[in-house]
């Protein structure tokens, strides 16, 4: 259990932490966009085109052959934004992976500590829940109920 609860407090950590990097690289994109449709505005390209601009550095797709004439002005803003996109994209994979190791290391806690009090029935239906979240494989919630089945059979 103890174990169990340092894996917790590990992964709270690194995710409260992803969260928050992931907050902060937000709010540059926000402001690196607002940027962008201003010069986009002052080099009289339309927001129409300039949405579609902005897309394409979202999506992954800019490159800075789709300027043309007083687009070429913004072509290291984009490249640059297209730059902060990708680690945005990055990091909040990042963020995915902590809070699915998370939700595992919160799931082991609880078994172990229903395991530990004698709550069976209890493991058995987090075990349950746990496979049909994808929190475990198929395999894993079979070596868990397994686990489980000997505990309860020494018992």
């Amino acid at each position: 259990v103890s174990f169990n609860e340092a894996q917790v407090q590990v992964f709270e950590e690194q995710s409260s932490e992803l969260k928050e990097q992931l907050d902060l690289l937000k709010q540059t994109l926000d402001l690196n966009t607002q940027s962008i449709y201003k010069q986009g505005e002052e080099l009289g390209i339309s927001k129409t085109r300039m949405d579609e601009l902005i897309a394409s550095t979202q999506n992954g797709t800019f490159n800075t052959d789709m300027l043309s004439g007083a687009e070429l002005g913004l072509a290291d803003s984009l490249t640059d934004l297209t730059q902060k996109q990708e680690h945005y994209t990055k990091v909040s994979k990042e963020a995915e992976e902590a809070e699915r190791k998370l939700l595992k290391a919160k799931t082991e806690l609880s078994i172990a500590q229903d395991i530990e009090a004698g709550n069976f029935e209890m493991a058995a239906a987090r075990i349950e829940l746990a496979e049909a979240q994808g929190v475990y494989s198929t395999e894993e919630a079979t070596d868990r109920r397994i686990e489980l089945f000997e505990k309860c059979s020494a018992e």
